[in-house]
Formats: structure tokens, C-alpha cells, sequence
């Protein structure tokens, strides 16, 4: 919040009788979450005022409030299959914000959004899909435009690119201003909205048989290193959240070592458990009171099979308080990837599922209404109560 200038009640009498007053300004916080390696705001020095003698206040300083309240949001994979790059090619540009503007305002109105960025950036071609996802780096500028702050990079494509591919993608995540953790970056990505610091770390379990081209290229899986990561995350941050890249593809259940891994990171200190990669959602648990998400399914890709195409933002409210920082709530909302063709081209975007069906747009078929309408009801079961529309 702002803050307020207080004049004393001489200079206020001495203002009525002259007829005039003094006007406090507020300085407001930004709307939006900042990355830690922000600069820091420069202050301009108070205008001067007449120096009395005045009475002390007898009034106790105000001691200030810890208490505050973050909203976020998390998706699931970002990808970008080759038929998704030409779709978004308008003449000499690719423009990807479309994919993402039916759920953009949702998306900024939170105070923090994150997502598992799973392919590499590049400034020109040539660009390629699966098995080697190369792309082009205005895909991140429609992130940006869409409201994301902070892309976890650590996933089993975070090679394909080579060196220069992991260099490049860092460093134009770098020039929007996205924060990202997971690859050329060993620590956690630290992002800040109304005094509340929360630590994001990303690992994964493989990179396809890749080899790291250099130390440090990504964050691979390892308990050991991981409980040493979030312990020292937690002295920076108010709150840790762990994104790793786990599991079987295409397989609901999580596996009985994903549990006890997802476990073993709630009994290290972390606070809450994003998975991704099996490209299709799975449960959410609640684990000594922190939740695991074991996987948010694709947020956006090329993929058609059953399930591929339908996605979970988690909506998240995170609260501090005098006795600690803890996600107080959270709920799930549903959403598909939505093809449409026409014009001699297909379009690619993600829709909010809920109010798709409430009320759908002319670019949803009824055979989509349908197969939303079925993962409604998938989703109804597998999340329950945490389910949001």
C-alpha cells in the first residue's frame, strides 16, 4: 500500500488560517509481481515545510502490518508443435498471443502466473516441432502479453536447442523481464508482489538422452540436491514452490515413487508441488497440510489424443501472516486446447472450459462442446471440491 505524509496539528492550524491545506500523496504498488533482481524504486526527497516548535506526539508509532495476500496461477506445459508455429505465422511475423487471449484476463488478474515453458527460443529459422522443439522467440512475447511472470525451463526438450539453444531462451526470458528457474540457472527464481517473496525451483527427470552441453545447462532430478536447494531458498523467500518434470506420459496415476518423491519435497520445507510433463492432468493431494499437484496436464500443444487436450490452471491464494506464509487455498480450473479451421489455416488457443460451455463462442464446434462437456465431468471426479468454473 502507499504511504501517507502527516503534518502536525500546528502546521494544520497555520494552513486553515493562511486557507490553505496539505494534500497527501499515496505511492502506490505495482498490480503485478516483480522478479527479485528488480532495481530498486528511487524516492524523491519530501518538498520542504516550515520548521516549527511543536508539541510531541503522544501517539505510539504504528508498527507495520505483516499480513498480505497473493493470488497465482499455474499452468501446466507450454508447448509449441510445428503445426502451432505455422499456424501462428502472419507474413514476415509469428504472432502467438492469440493462442492465449480467451484466457489472458484471468490470467493477469492474478498477482503471480507461471507456466513450464517445454521448448527452446530462437531469432530465426529454421524452427521445428517434436522430437526437437525449436521456436520462434516471439512465442514468449505472447506469454508475456498474456500476464505470465515466471516460466520454469527444466524439461526433458530443454536440450534441443544445444548450448546456444538454452543460452538464447535464458536470455530473451531475460530481456522481456520473465523470471525463469531450470536451466543456465542453478538457483531459484525469486518473484515479489506486496512484500511476499516466493522461491520457484525446476527439475527434471531426463532430457532425452541429451548430455548437458556445459555445467548447469539444466536442473536434473535429485533428492539430495533438491532438499539442499529448497533449504536454502527458503532464507530468501517467504514461500517455496517445486515444479518438477516427473512421471509417465499419457498415465493419470502417479507412479508410487512419484508420490514418495512429491512427499519426501513437503518434509524438506517445500510449500507446494507443481508436476508436469505426463501431458495429461492428474489428482491433486493434500499432504501435511501443503498440496501436491501431480501434474497440470498441456496447457497448450499440438497433441489431439483423448486427454492431451485438456489442461488445469491452478488458482492458488497464498497468505502471510505473523506466524508464517502458507497457501491458504486452492482450486482448479479446467481448460482446452481448442483447434479451429478456416481461413486455409488452423488456429490453436486455450479456452476456459466452464465458460466455453456457459456461453461458447463461433469458433467452438459442437463436437468440442461435447468433448468439453466429458472432461467437465473428469474433472468433476478426480479434483471434487477443489474444482472451480
Amino acid at each position: 500500500m502507499g504511504t501517507r505524509v502527516r503534518a502536525g496539528s500546528l502546521i494544520a492550524a497555520l494552513a486553515i488560517l493562511v486557507g490553505s491545506a496539505f494534500v497527501p500523496t499515496a505511492m502506490n504498488s505495482p498490480a503485478r509481481a516483480e522478479a527479485s533482481v528488480s532495481a530498486p524504486a528511487t524516492t524523491a526527497a519530501p518538498a520542504a515545510v516550515p520548521t516549527l516548535e511543536t508539541t510531541p506526539s503522544t501517539d505510539p508509532t504504528p508498527t507495520p502490518s505483516v499480513d498480505a495476500t497473493v493470488t497465482l496461477i499455474a499452468v501446466g506445459d507450454l508447448m509449441c508443435h510445428s503445426q502451432q508455429f505455422r499456424a501462428a505465422h502472419y507474413g514476415s511475423i509469428y504472432d502467438f498471443y492469440p493462442a492465449f487471449r480467451p484466457v489472458a484476463a484471468r490470467i493477469t488478474a492474478a498477482d503471480i502466473a507461471a507456466g513450464n515453458l517445454e521448448t527452446t527460443l530462437r531469432a530465426y529459422g529454421p524452427y521445428s516441432g517434436y522430437p526437437a522443439f525449436r521456436t520462434p522467440r516471439s512465442y514468449a512475447d505472447g506469454l508475456k502479453k498474456a500476464g505470465f511472470d515466471v516460466l520454469t525451463t527444466a524439461n526433458n526438450h530443454a536440450l534441443d536447442g544445444g548450448a546456444t539453444g538454452v543460452r538464447a531462451t535464458a536470455a530473451y526470458l531475460d530481456k522481456l523481464g520473465i523470471a525463469h528457474t531450470g536451466t543456465d540457472n542453478d538457483g531459484p527464481a525469486i518473484v515479489e508482489h506486496d512484500g511476499v517473496k516466493i522461491a520457484f525451483l525446476a527439475y527434471t527427470y531426463a532430457t532425452n538422452g541429451i548430455h548437458s552441453p556445459f555445467p548447469g545447462a539444466v536442473n536434473r532430478i535429485s533428492l539430495a540436491r533438491m532438499k539442499t536447494n529448497i533449504a536454502s531458498a527458503r532464507k530468501r523467500a517467504d514461500l517455496v514452490i517445486v515444479v518438477p518434470h516427473w512421471g509417465s506420459e499419457y498415465r493419470a496415476t502417479p507412479e508410487a515413487a512419484t508420490r514418495t518423491l512429491a512427499r519426501a519435497l513437503i518434509d524438506a520445507g517445500a510449500d507446494l508441488v507443481l508436476g508436469s510433463h505426463p501431458h495429461v492432468v492428474r489428482p491433486v493431494e493434500s499432504y501435511h497440510g501443503r498440496f501436491i499437484v501431480y501434474s497440470m496436464g498441456n496447457f497448450i500443444s499440438g497433441m489431439s489424443d483423448t486427454y492431451t487436450d485438456l489442461g488445469i490452471m491452478i488458482e492458488a491464494t497464498i497468505v502471510r501472516r505473523e506466524t508464517g506464509t502458507k497457501v491458504a487455498s486452492l482450486k482448479v480450473v479446467p481448460v482446452f486446447r481448442d483447434r479451429t479451421y478456416g481461413a486455409g489455416r488452423s488456429t490453436y488457443r486455450v479456452v476456459d472450459i466452464g465458460r466455453m460451455l456457459t456461453a461458447p463462442d463461433s469458433h467452438t464446434s459442437s463436437y468440442d462442446r461435447t468433448r468439453m462437456r466429458g472432461y467437465l465431468s473428469y474433472c468433476r471426479r478426480m479434483f471434487g471440491k477443489l474444482l472451480s468454473l
